[in-house]
């Protein structure tokens, strides 16, 4: 059950960080647009444009860091529903945004 909350966790921040911070007039804006312009694309998108690389990216070095006791098929598991959850809050989000 942790697991799942932390990849909960990692999703919505991930989610916040790449998509909704950097939309017009939010706080990363002009440095998703500068990162967008100066980056190659294989390393911009893990590290700001794409939610699901950001979320991946996020719980891989959270648990190598702060879950190092985990074994490898939780790692796993935290990594992979963390990309799968955002795959879910990108439409509720949009879905929301109309209201």
């Amino acid at each position: 059950m942790e697991l799942i909350k932390l990849s909960f966790a990692i999703s919505i921040i991930a989610f916040t960080y790449s998509v909704i911070l950097t939309e017009p007039g939010m706080l990363l804006e002009k440095i998703a647009s500068w990162a967008a312009f100066i980056l190659p694309e294989w390393l911009f998108m893990p590290l700001i444009g794409c939610e699901k690389c950001v979320a991946g990216q996020m719980a891989l070095w959270y648990c190598a860091f702060f879950e190092w006791q985990l074994k490898l098929s939780e790692y796993i598991f935290v990594v992979m529903f963390s990309i799968f959850i955002v795959t879910f809050i990108k439409p509720v989000y949009s879905w929301m945004q109309r209201f």
